[in-house]
């Protein structure tokens, strides 16, 4: 999902899952950790307001001080957990691609992993979100052995719904958060092959 409000609410589940990778690539992209230099893409896909009618109910934009307050969540969050957000981008030229990654949160049923992504809307409509999931969902159940994902959209985000379908994921009801209705999706680790599947 795109929703970053999960990753501010850290739960116990995290800390017996082994480290991610800080490195890998897809077939178009390289991913990294997020790493301090990565602030300004970080901050610039936040003011996007493309991005952001996809990722709240208002479509607000973020100001530079809300998504740095994010950003340094995101950092902590490997340093707590060992996974975290990876930042994409084309290996021709080091531009942003999207930003994806794991998140552990306590949805009040106990702690579960979420996939979230989010790409460059300059990008949108290529796949990628695709393609940056299942490479998260591959790392998710090889490296840390989780035993299932879930996922969250918002009910008028159509695409973000796709991309979790064609990764196999089901849909599993509905929670709220923040006042806002989430769709809940949710893949099992013997889903895996099909997640990577075409």
């Amino acid at each position: 999902m795109i929703l970053d409000w999960s990753c501010s609410e850290p739960c116990s589940g995290a800390e017996s899952l082994p480290d991610a990778p800080h490195l890998f690539r897809t077939d178009r992209f390289v991913a990294s950790r997020i790493r301090a230099d990565d602030l300004q893409d970080f901050q610039s896909f936040y003011a996007d307001p493309a991005v952001m009618s996809t990722m709240s109910a208002d479509g607000r934009v973020w100001p530079a001080t809300e998504s740095s307050d994010l950003f340094d969540r995101h950092l902590a969050d490997w340093e707590e957990h060992g996974f975290g957000t990876w930042v994409f981008r084309d290996p021709e030229n080091g531009a942003f691609v999207a930003r994806a990654g794991l998140c552990s949160l306590d949805i009040g049923s106990g702690p579960v992993v979420e996939l979230f992504y989010g790409v460059a809307s300059g990008l949108w409509g290529r796949g990628v979100a695709t393609e940056i999931a299942r490479e998260v969902i591959r790392i998710a159940f090889r490296d840390l052995r989780a035993e299932f994902l879930v996922g969250f959209t918002l009910p008028t985000n159509l695409a973000s719904r796709r991309v979790l379908e064609k990764c196999s994921f089901y849909r599993d009801g509905e929670i709220e958060h923040a006042g806002l209705r989430l769709l809940l999706f949710r893949l099992e680790g013997d889903s895996r092959l099909d997640a990577g599947a075409d």
